[in-house]
């Protein structure tokens, strides 16, 4: 599971929509607007040589890492949730973009789908770090 993985707990599959520079700049816009900066990414590597060297068994290294990666990802999508409202406009405008849907006509889930493919792209959080 790649880093930008982590914060929505997906696995990797077939990308839906191609995130484009365009795209970039829209959450570049996005970011700004919100005042939003991602926390610092943990170590989970690390991490799991902590728990390793104290002699922890796999399965509770790993239940006790995707407790970390989920808190981690609420926390984030909190704080992103917390704000929407001031860049409304915005991310009407990124979603409108990305999916060539009008968002109104679209559900929750399939606007969901959208940030989700949008934090799973590769490199993608590297631009607002």
């Amino acid at each position: 599971m790649t880093k930008t993985q982590v914060i929505t707990n997906q696995k990797e599959t077939k990308p839906k929509y191609r995130i484009e520079m365009e795209h970039l700049y829209l959450l570049s816009e996005l970011a700004d607007k919100l005042q939003f900066e991602f926390p610092e990414f943990p170590d989970y590597e690390l991490e799991r040589k902590k728990m390793e060297e104290n002699k922890m068994n796999k399965e509770e290294i790993e239940i006790k890492l995707k407790k970390m990666q989920n808190k981690y990802g609420k926390s984030v999508m909190l704080d992103l949730f917390k704000s929407m409202h001031k860049a409304k406009d915005e991310i009407n405008n990124l979603i409108t973009s990305i999916t060539k849907r009008d968002v109104k006509t679209m559900s929750l889930k399939e606007i969901k789908d959208c940030f989700t493919e949008i934090i799973n792209t590769d490199g993608v959080l590297d631009f607002f770090r």
